[in-house]
């Protein structure tokens, strides 16, 4: 005798980490842009042989904004690990406060970002490093917008019941593309505009 077997009544099959991997994909490719536009600003940097500084003395960078931004963006790596770790215990109100307090922390980020263009002092096109420093400054926003957009839709999910101590796998995707943009930030950070 063969027993049938109704569609859907086997043992359920192991789902792949199908947004964690696309994340990861993701992730990359950003990493790959933010590589290539260094490369062209350190190969612009390395040609310039003009008498005078590469930075010109018109173009205002404050340090103290940059350290600022840098501290406030690693203070979120902790706040979303802790989200993380929340999640994984099911503890659902102290997983709000760190996605809220992540959150708030990269508004803080992308406000402090729009101080530092607004007091850049020079035009977008007024020599070759303003301009790459706009476009690092205006990449950095647009990725730090798109991790918060994310984290948001995780933070939704969240409250909706989707993820919990056994399938915390938004959260660990966020938390993926989260680092990276704060690991883009401090390369922007340490290599242009301290290093310049």
């Amino acid at each position: 005798m063969t027993a049938a077997l109704a569609i859907g009544s086997g043992p359920k099959a192991h789902r792949p980490r199908s947004l964690t991997v696309a994340t990861t994909f993701i992730s990359a490719g950003v990493v790959a842009l933010v590589m290539a536009l260094m490369t062209a600003y350190f190969v612009s940097r390395s040609a310039f042989s003009g008498k005078t500084k590469w930075i010109p003395t018109e173009l205002h960078i404050r340090q103290v904004v940059l350290t600022m931004q840098t501290i406030t963006l690693c203070m979120s790596c902790v706040t979303i690990l802790w989200a993380g770790w929340a999640i994984r215990r099911n503890d659902r109100r102290s997983t709000y406060i760190a996605l809220g307090t992540t959150f708030l922390l990269g508004l803080a980020h992308i406000n402090a970002l729009a101080f530092l263009i607004k007091q850049f002092g020079v035009g977008v096109a007024s020599s070759v490093p303003a301009t790459y420093l706009y476009i690092f400054a205006g990449l950095d926003l647009v990725i730090t917008i798109g991790a918060l957009l994310y984290l948001g839709a995780v933070a939704v999910r969240t409250l909706g019941g989707n993820y919990g101590g056994r399938d915390a796998e938004g959260i660990d995707a966020a938390t993926i593309f989260w680092f990276v943009s704060v690991l883009i930030w401090v390369a922007i950070w340490a290599l242009v505009l301290v290093g310049k």
